[in-house]
């Protein structure tokens, strides 16, 4: 047999050691929750009522001061100006969800409609719940299908 370095056998079992650590480190990954990002919007753009279920559309369009009709007599109305952005036609699909003051929501929910969004135009998307109890909404916009 030949005789081997005691420093190269130290070396060698150094390293299978230090391999063996790097292994097992990798195989305990980190499964704790990764830090939030901050929105990049300004809160003033960025309701959290409106909700653009397409991430593609989200630049091409955008949203102006929600108007809520005031009169208590009827069910809530709301208008909400949308303009288009871009030199381009598109048409997408709305609707508005209803809530009562528990934050549940308001059954039957509203049909999606479609509408045209001229280029570099403004358009009001309207809804009306249909019972009084409603006191808070969201919007929902997507491409038309």
């Amino acid at each position: 047999m030949k005789n081997v370095d005691r420093g190269s056998m130290t070396l060698s079992v150094a390293c299978a050691a230090a391999l063996f650590v790097a292994i097992l480190s990798g195989c305990q990954a980190d499964r704790s929750p990764g830090a939030g990002m901050a929105d990049p919007y300004p809160a003033e753009v960025n309701d959290p009522r409106i909700t653009v279920l397409a991430p593609d559309l989200r630049p091409w369009i955008g949203f102006q001061d929600i108007r809520v009709d005031p009169d208590a007599d009827k069910p809530l109305a709301i208008d909400v100006p949308v303009r288009n952005l871009t030199e381009r036609q598109y048409l997408i699909d709305y609707r508005f969800l209803f809530y009562d003051e528990d934050g549940m929501q308001i059954s039957p929910a509203m049909s999606w409609r479609m509408v045209a969004l001229e280029p570099k135009q403004n358009v009001r998307l309207h809804g009306r719940a249909l019972d009084q109890d409603a006191v808070d909404f969201r919007l929902e916009v997507r491409w038309a299908r």
